[in-house]
């Protein structure tokens, strides 16, 4: 799969929509696939195998709850960056295995420098 290509998981269509639109435009990446709940996302992350992922963590059936060890570590070839609502969720996610968090409401910029970083 490209250094470019990327797979979006989040429930809300209009997120989707918006984190699509930067990748696409401002980074030139290629969104894909997309996922709106935790069984679609691991099985898209196995079957096209993008260069990361950029996951809503309060997406619907991740199971990741700290006792699974198939959560994030599933997906051990594909980055993930996980989009995070606060403090208690960024801790989580990395744990889990993200290898980055941005905070939902955060400027745009600051995803495209972070997906840059990760890129280099």
């Amino acid at each position: 799969m490209s250094d470019h290509a990327v797979l979006i998981a989040a429930a809300d269509a209009s997120l989707r929509r918006a984190l699509k639109t930067v990748l696409t435009t401002r980074l030139h990446m290629a969104v894909v696939g997309e996922a709106c709940d935790g069984d679609e996302f691991y099985a898209a992350a196995a079957r096209l195998e993008p260069a990361f992922a950029l996951l809503d963590w309060s997406l619907t059936g991740l199971c990741c709850d700290g006792d699974d060890d198939a959560c994030l570590a599933r997906l051990a070839q594909t980055p993930v960056v996980v989009l995070t609502a606060n403090e208690e969720q960024e801790a989580a996610a990395l744990e889990a295995g993200a290898v980055a968090c941005f905070r939902k409401g955060a400027a745009p910029d600051r995803l495209i420098e972070l997906i840059a970083k990760l890129q280099n």
